[in-house]
């Protein structure tokens, strides 16, 4: 087994100890309580915080879901979807997530079923809220379109961890509120040709839901294969503002999960290969397993010089080998899956 110390894995620790009729972006409901990630308003919770969020508990379309490798397809991404670059949008601190909403006047969207789809807004959770063949990746980007008639379809972008910044995503980063319900006018280039790119590749493609409340069902999901970039100190913006922000998956009836022995069969041999490695490296495991621990403690607890950062619900209690202790992450296995 390998870790790595990232943005992810601190997320993805607290995924383990933390969880467990047609759409339209509606505004919020009058009088309900607020939804987040934490204890008392969390997924396991939203159902319960308002009726209008009911379908969160009792839907059978719901998402995010746990993706097969093996459904992914070709040819099915629209081939009029318009992206043209952002220079001009309304950036928002929703407290859970960072939301940009474009203000240029540009016309960006798809037509998905033979309908027009306009883009909205694009949000940011972190860390991903889809998993392939059971793996978060660092963040997931939400670019959401609206039909005429109020129907949504959802563009997913998994977003990758990497040492260098990302230039395209400079200008976007400079300015962002910090303070929740805070919102900042930005007058910056967004390049969206990495947007594009992905969707030229093979995708995913599932009907769902919102994965907020109130978790809407008849959503259009399309989630492609390929991914954008951003530094670990980039993720870690959105991280120090939002942390933990992503619903855990959920029951659809139209997708098949896929299973621990598809995923094993799939990766068999690079397992294979790394199981020589970690016997050559039995000798040294210890010592440096301890250190990456350490390592990664820092990585989501902050340099020391500062104050920690919490990417955690609060009140996560660790039951499960790794996750939160005292303030400090601990090395979570990257590829851990649920139980079928």
């Amino acid at each position: 087994m390998s870790f790595r110390l990232s943005v992810t894995s601190a997320l993805v620790a607290c995924a383990l100890v933390a969880i467990f009729p047609s759409a339209s972006l509606s505004a919020p409901v009058a009088g309900a309580p607020e939804f987040g990630y934490e204890a008392l308003n969390g997924p396991t919770r939203w159902a319960q915080l308002s009726s209008e969020f009911r379908t969160c508990d009792t839907g059978r379309q719901q998402s995010p879901v746990n993706l097969n490798p093996s459904d992914v397809k070709t040819n099915v991404f629209p081939t009029d979807f318009a992206l043209p670059s952002f220079n001009q949008f309304e950036v928002e601190n929703k407290g859970h997530t960072i939301q940009f909403t474009p203000k240029d006047g540009n016309s960006r969207g798809m037509t998905v079923d033979g309908s027009k789809f306009t883009l909205q807004q694009f949000h940011i959770h972190t860390p991903s809220e889809h998993r392939i063949a059971g793996k978060h990746m660092a963040a997931e980007i939400h670019l959401v379109h609206e039909s005429a008639d109020k129907k949504v379809s959802v563009v997913g972008v998994m977003v990758e961890e990497t040492p260098q910044d990302n230039p395209l995503w400079s200008a976007a980063l400079s300015n962002l509120p910090a303070e929740p319900e805070a919102k900042v006018a930005l007058n910056a280039v967004l390049d969206t040709s990495e947007f594009v790119n992905v969707t030229k590749s093979s995708v995913f493609t599932y009907m769902g839901s919102l994965t907020t409340p109130p978790c809407s069902e008849g959503v259009r999901w399309f989630i492609p294969a390929t991914t954008v970039k951003m530094s670990i100190k980039q993720l870690d913006t959105f991280v120090s503002m939002i942390g933990y922000s992503a619903r855990p998956t959920m029951f659809n009836e139209n997708v098949k999960e896929p299973t621990k022995k598809a995923a094993a069969k799939k990766e068999g041999g690079a397992a294979k290969k790394e199981g020589g490695a970690n016997a050559r490296e039995g000798a040294a495991g210890g010592s440096n397993g301890a250190k990456k621990s350490v390592e990664r403690g820092a990585a989501a607890g902050g340099n020391g010089n500062g104050a920690a950062k919490q990417p955690c619900p609060p009140g996560a209690n660790n039951n499960n080998g790794g996750g939160q202790q005292n303030g400090r992450v601990t090395a979570v296995e990257e590829d851990e899956e649920d139980e079928e």
